[in-house]
């Protein structure tokens, strides 16, 4: 599915993490993978909870970074495309319902 503002995302539960200095490690235990995440990757990814959109996650990281929403759309557009690329994240598009 296309990467959108209103796409949610849910970390895959193969996805085994730990906190390092400066970042997190973690390991995709179904193909054997390490990854490594800085800080602002961290906060991004504790923001990861299935319920979230990646506009909601943007807006909150404007808020604690000197970024610009173009800046934020576009550097979560490529780490949530390399995450979802790795399996480790899954993307799906929020359900809309029509009331009448």
């Amino acid at each position: 599915m296309p990467i959108q503002p209103q796409t949610i995302l849910t970390k895959s539960p193969d996805v085994l993490s730990c906190p390092i200095k400066g970042g997190l490690a973690m390991m995709d235990v179904q193909s054997g993978n390490y990854y490594g995440l800085d800080d602002i990757e961290v906060e991004a990814w504790e923001l990861i909870d299935g319920q979230r959109t990646l506009a909601e996650i943007c807006d909150l990281l404007i808020k604690n970074y000197d970024v610009s929403h173009e800046q934020c759309w576009k550097d979560i557009f490529t780490w949530v495309g390399q995450l979802a690329k790795n399996k480790l994240v899954t993307t799906e598009k929020p359900l809309q319902i029509n009331i009448k």
